[in-house]
């Protein structure tokens, strides 16, 4: 009996042993960290950010239209601001049956306290183009949430499911 006893404490204690002690146990987590939005440095943004989210909103900030970023075997669409000033979004397909660039453009970009300014390189013939300004709404250290305001002109070229659009928010988490 007192054999069985010891060989039963032994394995409980092994046992024990085992469970409590993971290779996790030492690993520390960076709490994720929020960036105040009133102060918001180019350091701040200069990540590769992938989309995840966008929400249209009416005048009324009720919600119009709301689409989770999928992309099936491919990224959805990424925006790198780079330190340079420049900024580039890319689109992905899969039509050669594997993940590449489909659209790849390009810009400059600034920021000011909580506003964004991008202006689009892509659209230099247009004497119309003007900046677009995004609100930095939210912003940690792996994500970020855009908000554009639509002007009435800008409306007017939307499709007709969006013709009460008066902002669009966007979502973005780091990318790997």
């Amino acid at each position: 009996m007192k054999k069985f006893l010891i060989k039963g404490s032994l394995l409980l204690c092994i046992a024990l042993a085992t469970i409590s002690c993971s290779k996790d146990d030492n690993q520390t987590t960076t709490p994720e960290k929020e960036i105040d939005k009133g102060t918001v440095k180019k350091a701040d943004l200069m990540k590769k950010w992938r989309l995840v989210k966008t929400v249209d909103y009416d005048i009324n900030n009720k919600v119009i239209n709301s689409e989770e970023a999928w992309n099936g075997q491919c990224s959805t669409p990424t925006t790198y601001f780079l330190e340079n000033d420049k900024v580039i979004y890319n689109t992905y397909s899969f039509w050669t049956g594997k993940c590449e660039i489909n659209e790849e453009l390009d810009g400059r970009w600034s920021v000011s306290k909580n506003v964004i300014l991008v202006k689009e390189d892509w659209d230099v013939d247009n004497p119309n183009r003007k900046d677009i300004a995004y609100l930095v709404q939210s912003l940690t250290t792996s994500k970020l949430e855009l908000v554009r305001t639509w002007t009435v002109e800008e409306i007017a070229k939307v499709t007709n499911d969006k013709k009460n659009i008066a902002k669009t928010a966007t979502y973005y988490e780091i990318a790997k």
